[in-house]
Parts: C-alpha cells; sequence; structure tokens
C-alpha cells in the first residue's frame, strides 16, 4: 500500500484554506446597495444586474456602486434595464441615490446621465 507524504498534504489543505478570503469593502458596498435595491421592486427574487461597478471616494469611506437592473413588472415581464446608482459609507449602506425612472422607484438626482459610471 502506498502512504502519502504528509508534507504535500499539508500544503494541499494549506492552498485549498487560502482560497477563501475575506470580502474587500467594494464586494461589501456592492452587496449592500444590491440588498436594498431589490426590495423596492415588486417581485425582488426577480431582479437581475449587470455592468455593476464601484468605487471608493475620498477618505471618508465612501463607496459609490453603479450599475444596471432589470426586473418584472406586474405583468410579470421584464422591464428592461435600468440605471442604478448606491452610496455606501464607512461600510454602512446610506441611500439609493438613483434608479431610472423606468423602474418601480425613481430617486431624481443631477448625474443620472451614467456619467460617475464611465469613470469607473
Amino acid at each position: 500500500m502506498k502512504i502519502f507524504n504528509p508534507w504535500l498534504i499539508s500544503l494541499t489543505v494549506a492552498l485549498i484554506s487560502g482560497c477563501d478570503s475575506e470580502p474587500t469593502a467594494i464586494d461589501k458596498a456592492i452587496s449592500a446597495v444590491q440588498k436594498h435595491v431589490v426590495r423596492d421592486f415588486k417581485d425582488p427574487s426577480s431582479v437581475e444586474f449587470r455592468n455593476v461597478k464601484a468605487k471608493e471616494f475620498g477618505n471618508d469611506g465612501d463607496i459609490i456602486v453603479c450599475g444596471e437592473l432589470n426586473a418584472k413588472n406586474s405583468y410579470g415581464g421584464y422591464i428592461g434595464f435600468a440605471e442604478f446608482y448606491g452610496h455606501v459609507n464607512k461600510g454602512n449602506f446610506s441611500k439609493v441615490l438613483a434608479v431610472n425612472e423606468n423602474t418601480s422607484s425613481s430617486y431624481k438626482i443631477p448625474w443620472t446621465n451614467n456619467s460617475l459610471c464611465n469613470q469607473f
């Protein structure tokens, strides 16, 4: 019977356990904004995200998250992708800054033309 080298087993276990890394501040911000955005829709489980980006601004822990979302309307059909923006400060969700007026919740702010998101 062949015996495995204990060093090889230890190295394999160390490499596999090293694959689990803590989420970054950016990852946490994206998750927080997405969680808060979906709750305003009639069918939160239908919300799809794409082109989601986030960037830290300044030294105060501000993170802006933007992207596009699509969700089902009251008739069960998808509305089409619309832009969304959210703000996280010091790791805490702050607010959804804007969701394009085609969605069920709309927050009007001056820069909803996606120009901020294109800077990332």
